[in-house]
């Protein structure tokens, strides 16, 4: 059976609004893992999503080790027409 590591808690913000600075501060903790890159984009993006959940689960390969997992993702925030994808694809 395959191990799946997955995130445990995923930060969510408005643009401007200081989740650059949590990600850094987040990203400094011996005990946290924070994808690289930020903002992975995957619930929240067509072509992302398209690529697969291994493609996702791929951001989380060397967090092993941490006891927290997480990243950015603006896709919390409404999308152009208003809506919340990331809620829906969660």
């Amino acid at each position: 059976m395959d191990k799946r590591i997955k995130p445990t808690f995923m930060v969510i913000g408005a643009p401007k609004a200081g989740t650059t600075s949590f990600y850094k501060a987040l990203s400094l903790h011996p005990d946290v893992f924070m994808t690289e890159p930020k903002e992975p984009f995957f619930f929240c993006d067509d072509s992302h999503f398209a690529k697969g959940i291994k493609s996702y689960e791929s951001l989380y390969l060397e967090s092993d080790s941490a006891i927290a997992r997480g990243e950015d993702d603006m896709g919390g925030v409404a999308d152009g027409d208003g809506s919340l994808i990331l809620p829906l694809r969660l």
